[in-house]
């Protein structure tokens, strides 16, 4: 039934194009066709086109992880194609103080380089829960 001219049907397929990950939070779309993929696990993978995992990035920053901690999304510069710059948001810290912390770095092949802390949230609280770590460009 229409709703405010939006049809109900949908227009999309889903398909899976990689299995087997450690709960995948995020994923960002290379210029190349493939993905980098961050999990909760504290980890980021890149994939080629295909879904098959080429590396895991090295470089990035240990996560608090536990409960809803993590690493959490992932996303790249809107400049990507001629900088190589990537954002990452986490879980940081310890079980006596953590919170959500941006980092930015520049992608290397499957390394990132020049890692910087941008943002950490405060105060830092002492659970492993309720964070906040979507990203968007306006």
């Amino acid at each position: 039934m229409p709703f405010l001219g939006i049809s109900a049907q949908a227009s999309y397929k889903l398909q899976t194009i990689a299995d087997g990950l450690n709960f995948p939070w995020s994923i960002a779309f290379l210029p190349d066709g493939g993905y980098l993929v961050a999990l909760r696990s504290g980890q980021v993978q890149r994939m080629d086109a295909t879904g098959q995992s080429v590396s895991t990035l090295q470089g990035l920053p240990d996560s608090y992880v536990l409960s809803q901690g993590g690493y959490f999304d992932i996303t790249l510069d809107p400049e990507f194609a001629t900088n190589q710059r990537i954002y990452l948001s986490l879980a940081h810290g310890t079980p006596e103080a953590n919170g959500t912390r941006i980092v930015s770095g520049t992608l290397n092949g499957s390394r990132v380089e020049n890692l910087t802390p941008i943002f950490t949230v405060s105060p830092l609280k002492d659970t492993p829960v309720h964070y906040g770590g979507k990203m968007q460009f306006l």
